[in-house]
């Protein structure tokens, strides 16, 4: 008894199909991929535009909604530290990974458990 997915049972593999097919198939993944970064553009145009619009004080919404994670950050709420970092770049594991150069040796891994040890 085999287990047949009901989804995929009627795929044919592209190294069977016609020319024709697999150009018709590309060119309807073609046109999708342009709509959804058109999609994506229209979205992040219209961001930009509100995070630049003002309210009735002159603060930018961007600058209000700056604010408002530094004051949850303050407030001790981690996620906003987070993406406060994230925002300017400074994510640990980011950082971390540039300093990585070569391959690590099992002395350098060594150095690294002695010192999360020590803390």
């Amino acid at each position: 008894m085999t287990n047949k997915n009901p989804k995929t049972e009627n795929l044919i593999p592209f190294n069977e199909l016609s020319k024709e097919a697999i150009k018709e198939i590309t060119k309807k993944g073609g046109v999708k991929s342009a709509l959804v970064r058109q999609e994506r553009k229209r979205l992040k145009d219209e961001l930009l535009y509100l995070l630049a619009s003002k309210d009735k004080t002159g603060k930018t919404m961007q600058t209000k909604i700056c604010l408002s994670l530094i004051n949850e950050a303050i407030r001790g709420k981690v996620q906003a530290y987070q993406a406060i970092e994230a925002s300017i770049g400074e994510k640990p594991t980011d950082t971390i990974a540039q300093h990585i150069t070569g391959e690590i040796d099992e002395k350098t891994i060594n150095k690294v458990m002695d010192k999360l040890k020590e803390l």
